[in-house]
């Protein structure tokens, strides 16, 4: 049986891990619910992984008094661990989201700038910029989101350049990604 600092360090990786997920994910959850989550983890881990499933009506008063008192000893800490780590992934996100956006504006802006018909496609660090180069072709690169005006100095005019080779080459080339099974 594991004591009460052990049982708050399980609570604490297992609510990360939520918090994490569920922030990430969009979901808003309030601190309680996560409070009360850490309360359900907590009786899983004392009581046993078959709640619900025999156990339940099985406990002894001894069992339920144990999980009683660690809850009320170790609630403190973990109301202020779900705080703490709810507010950080929060505002980690945010920050995320207001940099993909600042990315994206500078991203249409540019290639809008240089005449050039595009999709953006966002991902978590970086932007996925697919560039038409002809009829039937287009050409895919990426954009980081802390280097993107570097990026775009250096890829903008790569792009114009392979719109001209395209051009040169006519409608019956393209640009294709090499395969595994083939022998080079």
């Amino acid at each position: 049986m594991m004591d009460t600092a052990e049982y708050l360090m399980e609570l604490k990786k297992l609510l990360n891990d939520v918090i994490r997920e569920s922030v990430k994910s969009g979901c808003d959850n309030s601190e309680a619910d996560f409070v009360d989550r850490g309360r359900y983890y907590l009786e899983r881990l004392i009581l046993g992984e078959y709640i619900g499933r025999g156990k339940f009506f099985n406990r002894r008063s001894k069992d339920q008094a144990n999980l009683e008192s660690t809850w009320n000893e170790i609630r403190p800490e973990v109301e202020k661990h779900v705080a703490e780590v709810l507010k950080k992934c929060r505002s980690k996100k945010m920050v995320t989201e207001i940099r993909q956006l600042t990315a994206q504006t500078q991203i249409k802006e540019a290639i809008t700038e240089a005449g050039l018909k595009y999709l953006i496609i966002p991902q978590t660090y970086r932007a996925k910029v697919a560039v038409r180069l002809g009829k039937n072709n287009k050409f895919v690169f990426y954009i980081s989101y802390k280097r993107t005006a570097e990026d775009l100095e250096r890829c903008i005019p790569a792009v114009k350049t392979m719109i001209e080779m395209m051009n040169d080459l006519g409608s019956l080339a393209s640009i294709q990604k090499m395969q595994p099974y083939e022998n080079w």
